[in-house]
């Protein structure tokens, strides 16, 4: 009975062990998980805040060099239809733009400011890619702009003119070629694009 006795107690006590061996490793294997998803989660929040971050670069283009834009027709949000090369004898401002570009909303109020500044001595257009009308016609009216928004929505426009990111903001001389253009938010846009104008008027 001694012997029996003590093989029982041997027993319970290498499955007590075992036991515990056993939820000392889910436990190592629950806390390893949570590291790894808060490792996984911490670098999309890095990744996001750096593709999240504005790039900006703004260049004056060479006379010499300056392409001649490419002419476009589109229709705005109004069922008007615009043909670029009516406008001639202009400079001619660009926005391209879309619904969903946060920094594009936060460049908004400057070129507002842009087109009270010059309403008259410049023409001024949205160029909207890839957007059906209703999304287009609400941008427009949550953004308040008076001037036109058309519609590239097969993307053609944005690629003759090389648009791979947004805001893209362009600035067409009287003659019809590119004077300057901006990629990305800029701090300084009203600055920078009123001395461009000016250069034209």
């Amino acid at each position: 009975m001694g012997k029996r006795s003590i093989s029982k107690k041997a027993e319970k006590m290498i499955q007590e062990k075992t036991q515990q061996k056993k939820r000392k490793t889910d436990r190592n294997t629950r806390i390893f998980i949570v590291l790894a998803v808060a490792c996984v989660v911490m670098i999309g929040l890095i990744a996001f805040v750096m593709l999240s971050q504005p790039s900006s670069g703004s260049n004056k283009v060479d006379a010499k060099f300056a392409p001649m834009a490419k002419d476009f027709t589109l229709k705005d949000t109004d069922g008007n239809t615009h043909k670029l090369s009516d406008y001639a004898g202009k400079p001619i401002f660009l926005d391209f733009t879309t619904s969903w570009c946060s920094w594009c909303k936060v460049q908004s109020p400057d070129i507002h400011r842009l087109y009270q500044e010059f309403e008259g001595d410049v023409v001024f257009f949205a160029v909207d890619v890839k957007e059906n009308l209703r999304t287009v016609t609400q941008y427009r009216s949550e953004d308040g702009a008076p001037w036109p928004f058309l519609l590239d929505e097969n993307g053609y426009t944005s690629m003759d003119y090389g648009v791979t990111g947004y805001p893209y903001y362009i600035l067409l001389k009287p003659d019809g070629t590119k004077h300057f253009d901006q990629s990305g938010y800029n701090e300084n846009f009203f600055d920078i694009f009123s001395r461009a104008i000016r250069e034209l008027l």
